[in-house]
């Protein structure tokens, strides 16, 4: 798994625990346990992302798709995806969920071999026990669209 895509999950983890420490902290100490409660739970959602296993989901076909048509084919299926920087690969967070706070990463590579590509498609997900599989829901939603 890329050390990126780790550290950005991460990244959106602490950021869900500093809106949760903030929003209880505003509730039960005013301006004081706002400060507190944010930069806390900051810390818990880092450590529990880090302690979360990142879920690896991938398809594989010979799709014959140049780069071009795979982007648009993942941004029309996804289209609250946001294009992120990557060597070598295409790659999207995802906004997941009901708060869209959650993020699934979507890597997708192509490699021309005899006429017709190889499409290779990794999605990335921290997923807790009670979450209903989006990182797998949302990599075979990509992959019909990346099919048709």
């Amino acid at each position: 798994m890329p050390v990126e895509v780790e550290e950005y999950l991460v990244e959106r983890s602490a950021r869900m625990g500093q809106v949760g420490g903030g929003v209880g902290g505003a509730m039960g100490g005013g301006g004081a346990g706002l400060l507190g409660g944010r930069s806390g739970g900051a810390r818990g959602g880092e450590r529990g992302a880090r302690r979360i296993h990142t879920l690896v989901e991938e398809r594989t076909g010979r799709l014959g798709l140049t780069e071009e048509q795979i982007r648009t084919r993942v941004e029309s299926a996804a289209p609250k995806a946001q294009e992120l920087p990557a060597q070598d690969v295409l790659r999207w967070a995802v906004p997941v969920g009901l708060t869209g706070l959650t993020h699934i990463i979507i890597d997708v590579s192509s490699t021309a071999d005899d006429g017709e590509g190889q499409v290779v498609l990794r999605a990335f997900g921290k997923e807790g026990l009670i979450t209903r599989h989006p990182t797998k829901q949302l990599a075979d939603e990509l992959w019909t669209a990346l099919e048709q």
